[in-house]
């Protein structure tokens, strides 16, 4: 009873945060980000019948959907999902950074950068799929702890840990790429690691776990909606940078972003240079493969900070840095021997990160005011009126998709469509257009 009591601050914690974005996600009335609709177009479409109207890896959207039968909400559902699965991860890492250390006031250090670092609240402002995957992510680096500090010899640990690895890949992959991507360079970055120091064997189990969910994607690409081939051309061009040679006919890979030093790549950077020093530590002090496991971790997050990397998915690698920050963080407060100094470092970093995440959270915004939201109300409801099978045209992306979530006839062909309106900016109106509504920030024309 004692030890469960012992987790009662983390999980307090976890709820207040899960609370909290709940709130950031709500606040507005809607969802945030460019991408914030696209969610609940993809759950309607679910309780409309129809599957994902978007090819996409769905486990993110199914459970929405869950949530969103249980509240009446769609909007409801995807900020509840996003919100509970974002503050969940902190609790494996918490595990993790009490297991590599022996010391709680480390994990809950670990547990406090996680949630509060801006890496989060950006990609919980944008990138839902991402910050759910995260998860998994956590998960996988403590099931790979827990292997490599007791590996057991008997077939049942052996198969017990390829089951965990395989079925994590999978729920990373059912999720997103960039998730999985993530797990999969750490797992191999860890292997050879292993293999180069030599001793005991080296985590298969994760690599069998790998090997079997790629087989299932390959065989199965409708089941991430084709993400597996966007993973293979990102790994084709990375190699393709990387030597010169390229190992399958791509488009010519964008030019190597300029540099810029943004405090989500300085935080990353700052997570490289403690985990490899911390592994370093941990060597010295006869833990060696914990401090592999560090080491392969802040590699893999160095890898995913090089300009190699297509200009598009370098940013969205560089935003899941907020997981191996809080190992990071968490190491750095746990190496310290004495109780005092634990406790500055720990205050320190947690202020360090605070100062950054919470204008972080004050971004977490929807694409388009409330206002212009209740002007596409209007106009929708003003083109049912005179067309119950209505299209619409929007090209701007962020009023298409809040559009859409009003509207099921967006963007087809207009050919088959007896009664389009357009929706812009009020400041775009065409010339000869016939006006439907005009409002302070959207209009509407029939064509």
């Amino acid at each position: 009873m004692r030890r469960w009591l012992s987790y009662a601050p983390l999980l307090l914690i976890v709820a207040a945060s899960a609370a909290w974005y709940l709130h950031l996600t709500s606040r507005y009335g809607m969802l945030p980000g460019i991408d914030g609709p696209y969610y609940a177009i993809q759950v309607r479409s679910i309780a409309e019948g129809g599957g994902l109207k978007y090819p996409d890896p769905p486990l993110t959207f199914y459970a929405m959907y869950l949530a969103y039968l249980a509240t009446g909400n769609v909007f409801m559902g995807v900020r509840l999902v996003v919100s509970a699965a974002t503050a969940l991860a902190a609790i494996p890492l918490y595990v993790l950074a009490e297991r590599i250390t022996g010391s709680r006031l480390a994990a809950l250090a670990s547990a406090l950068v996680f949630l509060l670092s801006p890496h989060e609240f950006r990609l919980l402002g944008d990138f839902m799929k991402n910050s759910t995957g995260l998860l998994w992510l956590s998960t996988y680096l403590l099931l790979t702890h827990r292997y490599i500090l007791s590996p057991g010899s008997s077939k049942r640990s052996m198969l017990a840990a390829g089951l965990l690895s395989f079925s994590l890949f999978m729920l990373a992959g059912l999720t997103h790429v960039l998730v999985y991507g993530f797990m999969t360079a750490y797992t191999l970055i860890l292997i050879g690691l292993q293999l180069a120091v030599g001793g005991r064997r080296a985590f298969y189990e994760g690599l069998a776990g790998l090997a079997a969910s790629l087989t299932v994607f390959y065989k199965f690409p409708w089941l991430q909606g084709g993400d597996l081939g966007k993973a293979l051309g990102i790994a084709s061009r990375i190699f393709s940078s990387l030597t010169g040679y390229a190992v399958a006919p791509l488009n010519a890979p964008a030019p190597p972003p300029p540099f810029q030093a943004s405090q989500f790549l300085l935080l990353d950077w700052l997570a490289v240079s403690l985990l490899l020093l911390g592994s370093l530590i941990l060597y010295r002090r006869g833990v060696r493969r914990g401090a592999l496991l560090v080491a392969a971790l802040g590699l893999t997050t160095l890898f995913f900070t090089l300009p190699v990397i297509p200009r598009q998915y370098l940013f969205r690698f560089q935003l899941m840095g907020g997981v191996p920050l809080a190992a990071a963080l968490g190491l750095a407060v746990g190496l310290q021997s004495r109780p005092d100094s634990q406790i500055f470092l720990a205050v320190a970093l947690v202020g360090l990160i605070l100062v950054s995440g919470l204008p972080a959270s004050a971004q977490v915004a929807p694409s388009i005011p409330p206002e212009a939201y209740s002007e596409l109300h209007i106009i929708v409801e003003k083109a049912s009126r005179l067309d119950p099978d209505a299209c619409y045209l929007a090209r701007n992306v962020r009023i298409k998709y809040w559009l859409e979530t009003l509207a099921s006839r967006v963007n087809e062909d207009p050919g088959l469509c007896r009664t389009l309106v357009a929706v812009d900016y009020a400041s775009r109106m065409p010339p000869n257009a016939r006006t439907l509504f005009v409002g302070r920030i959207l209009a509407a024309w029939i064509r």
